[in-house]
């Protein structure tokens, strides 16, 4: 990524993904569609899936190589450009002494996380709480006796429904004991 110089591009709609396959075809470009992942439900159930962060905007860094090349690509609109229609390129900014740059910051927040919106469960701890998402057991709470990461975990639940129990580890969720109340 060093000594590149970094364009944005718009897109055509929805072909962010067809344009940042066709501009990494082309030898001499970089190209960098920031993307955020989200859950959505389906008649299957829910699925995970990428979506670009800005819709229409790809980033495409260069050398040598003109960004023009970029136009070749049917997925892509144009350039977006300086007033006055000049192309020109993203200037980094000096952040304490050292350059800073949008698409280094984009790439270092994605690899983070800080784009994953998907929800996050509490993973399950043996001999911690776990609380049961699902079935005729929902909302109830037990300790954890056995904690795989796949498959089957094995729980002592507590209260009405005193008992050991099998249930499938994606029906469940860790619980903090500190907000189990007695």
């Amino acid at each position: 990524m060093d000594n590149l110089n970094w364009f944005a591009i718009q897109t055509r709609p929805r072909a962010e993904f067809a344009a940042l396959a066709d501009i990494q075809a082309m030898d001499g470009l970089e190209a960098y569609l920031p993307q955020e992942t989200r859950q959505r439900r389906t008649r299957k159930g829910k699925e995970t899936v990428r979506h670009p962060l800005m819709p229409g905007i790809l980033f495409v860094g260069c050398k040598a190589r003109s960004i023009f090349d970029v136009l070749r690509s049917r997925a892509v609109r144009d350039i977006i450009r300086a007033p006055g229609g000049e192309a020109r390129p993203i200037r980094p900014k000096m952040v304490d002494g050292s350059p800073w740059h949008i698409v280094d910051e984009l790439r270092q927040r994605e690899e983070a996380g800080d784009f994953d919106f998907t929800p996050r469960r509490k993973p399950l701890v043996k001999g911690g709480k776990a609380r049961v998402l699902v079935g005729a057991f929902k909302d109830q709470i037990g300790r954890v006796l056995s904690a795989p990461s796949e498959g089957r975990a094995e729980i002592m639940m507590d209260g009405l429904f005193s008992g050991r129990m099998t249930i499938d580890v994606r029906a469940l969720e860790g619980v903090d004991p500190s907000s189990v109340t007695a």
